[in-house]
């Protein structure tokens, strides 16, 4: 579907939680990911 994602952080305590998350999308969309 997507062959990248983009994901901004800001170095907050939540950019653990989200990048778990989005991590998991990654792989189960066969997509790279762009810090």
């Amino acid at each position: 579907m997507y062959a990248r994602i983009l994901v901004p952080l800001e170095h907050a305590p939540a950019d653990e939680t989200i990048l778990a998350h989005v991590r998991d999308l990654a792989r189960r969309l066969g997509s790279s990911l762009v810090l």
